[in-house]
Protein backbone atom coordinates (compact mmCIF):
# COMPACT_ATOMS: atom_id res chain seq x y z
CA UNK A 1 0.00 0.00 0.00
CA UNK A 2 1.25 3.47 -0.88
CA UNK A 3 2.28 5.44 2.19
CA UNK A 4 2.23 8.80 0.37
CA UNK A 5 -0.97 10.39 -0.85
CA UNK A 6 -1.00 13.01 -3.57
CA UNK A 7 -1.76 15.71 -1.02
CA UNK A 8 1.47 14.86 0.86
CA UNK A 9 3.50 15.68 -2.25
CA UNK A 10 1.99 19.03 -3.27
CA UNK A 11 3.66 22.36 -3.93
CA UNK A 12 2.16 25.85 -3.79
CA UNK A 13 0.95 27.15 -7.19
CA UNK A 14 0.66 23.61 -8.61
CA UNK A 15 -2.26 21.24 -9.03
CA UNK A 16 -2.23 18.16 -6.84
CA UNK A 17 0.30 15.88 -8.51
CA UNK A 18 -0.84 13.32 -11.03
CA UNK A 19 0.65 9.94 -10.22
CA UNK A 20 0.57 6.36 -11.27
CA UNK A 21 2.05 3.82 -8.90
CA UNK A 22 3.78 0.72 -10.12
CA UNK A 23 1.34 -2.18 -9.81
CA UNK A 24 2.26 -4.90 -7.32
CA UNK A 25 5.43 -3.07 -6.23
CA UNK A 26 6.03 -0.52 -3.50
CA UNK A 27 8.86 1.08 -5.51
CA UNK A 28 8.75 3.23 -8.60
CA UNK A 29 5.94 4.95 -10.40
CA UNK A 30 5.34 8.21 -12.23
CA UNK A 31 4.63 11.64 -10.78
CA UNK A 32 3.84 14.76 -12.83
CA UNK A 33 3.36 18.31 -11.57
CA UNK A 34 1.41 20.94 -13.55
CA UNK A 35 1.17 24.63 -12.63
CA UNK A 36 -2.24 25.60 -11.26
CA UNK A 37 -2.88 28.25 -13.93
CA UNK A 38 -2.90 25.55 -16.66
CA UNK A 39 -6.11 23.62 -17.34
CA UNK A 40 -5.31 19.91 -17.18
CA UNK A 41 -7.29 16.67 -17.42
CA UNK A 42 -5.92 13.20 -16.79
CA UNK A 43 -6.60 10.94 -19.79
CA UNK A 44 -6.87 7.52 -18.17
CA UNK A 45 -8.89 6.36 -21.20
CA UNK A 46 -5.67 6.03 -23.25
CA UNK A 47 -3.40 4.62 -20.55
CA UNK A 48 -2.07 1.09 -20.90
CA UNK A 49 -2.24 -1.13 -17.81
CA UNK A 50 0.87 -3.18 -18.58
CA UNK A 51 3.32 -0.26 -18.55
CA UNK A 52 3.92 2.74 -16.34
CA UNK A 53 2.36 5.60 -18.24
CA UNK A 54 0.41 8.73 -17.50
CA UNK A 55 -1.37 10.82 -20.14
CA UNK A 56 -2.43 14.41 -19.52
CA UNK A 57 -4.31 16.82 -21.76
CA UNK A 58 -3.33 20.44 -21.19
CA UNK A 59 -4.97 23.55 -22.63
CA UNK A 60 -2.50 26.33 -23.26
CA UNK A 61 -3.40 29.49 -25.21
CA UNK A 62 -6.58 27.87 -26.49
CA UNK A 63 -4.85 24.75 -27.81
CA UNK A 64 -5.03 21.22 -26.45
CA UNK A 65 -1.73 19.43 -25.95
CA UNK A 66 -1.50 15.74 -25.12
CA UNK A 67 1.52 14.83 -22.98
CA UNK A 68 2.53 11.26 -22.25
CA UNK A 69 4.94 10.27 -19.52
CA UNK A 70 6.22 6.72 -19.77
CA UNK A 71 8.71 4.75 -17.77
CA UNK A 72 10.13 1.44 -18.90
CA UNK A 73 11.60 -0.69 -16.13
Amino acid sequence: MDANTSSDLGFPLFHSPFKRDRPNDAHGGILVFVKSDIFVVERSDIEVNDIECLWLELRIKGRSILIGTLYRW
